[in-house]
């Protein structure tokens, strides 16, 4: 699901946060979240990820952050959430384009100029930007955190957490991860688990 609206700022850029409601064990991988520029009336399908989404910048399931379609990897895993865990996004508005994502206001991934754009391009955070979460494996359902504002700088994120690593390399994988939780989930469990996102995420 993602935002009806675009991200109202706030004083260290766009942020929005949702709420685990419930999860489930057994399963590799946990929800995405993340930003997207496209507006929800300009895709005529809604794609089965959220990073598939054009110009989207998701983070999460088996620890994978997607910019923009290009993939790499985070020690953060999205299967270790707990019901009742926060999540939230921040798109610093410091010049850089800076995502960050929070777990019960600490900061567990940082993707540096995640929406900085090319040299050549307008910088991506000029654009609204529309909230995406990704309901998926051992997130079952969420909801969206009212009136949240992210935590004051700075954000330090704890090293073990972020050891980002390139597509192709031992500790990359998401595609087949997917590809291979989906059916192997499918065939084992009628059908898989799937939940909407309990409250509708976006602007006023």
């Amino acid at each position: 699901a993602f935002g009806s609206g675009p991200l109202p700022p706030h004083a260290w850029g766009w942020f929005f946060e949702v709420e685990v409601l419930e999860t489930v064990t057994g399963w590799v991988g946990g929800l995405g979240i993340g930003v997207t520029t496209t507006p929800p009336g300009q895709l005529r399908r809604v794609p089965d990820k959220a990073w598939r989404l054009p110009r989207s910048f998701i983070v999460g399931y088996w620890g994978c952050i997607f910019v923009d379609g290009k993939e790499s990897r985070t020690a953060w895993g999205a299967d270790s959430l707990c019901a009742g865990a926060r999540v939230g996004v921040l798109v610093t508005n410091n010049g850089h384009g800076d995502l960050i994502v929070f777990v019960n206001q600490r900061p567990v991934v940082s993707v540096p100029g995640a929406l900085a754009g090319g040299e050549a391009e307008t910088p991506i955070w000029n654009s609204p930007l529309y909230p995406v979460v990704d309901v998926f494996a051992a997130t079952r359902s969420v909801a969206l955190s009212r009136h949240a504002v992210p935590p004051p700088p700075p954000w330090h994120v704890d090293e073990s957490l972020q050891r980002p690593s390139p597509p192709g390399s031992p500790r990359s994988g998401c595609h087949s991860a997917y590809s291979h939780s989906v059916h192997s989930a499918a065939a084992s469990r009628a059908g898989g688990r799937s939940s909407a996102v309990a409250s509708s995420v976006g602007g006023s």
